[in-house]
């Protein structure tokens, strides 16, 4: 029997989102989004590679507010939805976002403490939950 190590990856706010990238077909990779009343949450996308037994991370910035559910693109390995609360005077509304993560990402950005998103897209509507469909049309 061999003797494998765990690997683990450390957060710097609660998380309670967690998805797989099911767009991606050939590499195992997961996003985590962070649950924290501060005004910045996260969302990081871990790559494992099971012959390095190493994980790879890029962090984008979640300032809508804390994320309470991910999902990802079946079609688009670089969408997710994610369901979030904010606070609306005194009421707190889920409400919803597309994020388009960016596909090239130059020198400049990959040393950010925060990847830019190529594209967010917010929903003005109560929201709970969002899923993608899964089949192409």
């Amino acid at each position: 029997m061999e003797d494998t190590n765990g690997l683990i990856y450390g957060l710097e706010l609660q998380a309670r989102a967690l998805t797989p990238q099911y767009g991606e077909n050939n590499e195992v990779r997961f996003f985590i989004a962070t649950n924290s009343l501060k005004p910045t949450n996260q969302v990081h996308l871990l790559e494992f590679n099971e012959e390095k037994a190493n994980v790879k991370s890029k962090i984008y910035e979640h300032s809508l507010g804390e994320v309470w559910k991910l999902n990802s693109s079946p079609h688009n390995e670089n969408l997710i939805a994610s369901c979030y609360n904010v606070l609306k005077g005194a009421q707190v509304k889920t409400q919803a976002a597309l994020l388009q993560m960016a596909t090239d990402l130059d020198e400049q950005n990959v040393k950010m403490e925060f990847l830019p998103w190529q594209q967010i897209e917010t929903l003005d509507t109560e929201v709970l939950l969002s899923i993608f469909n899964q089949h192409k049309n």
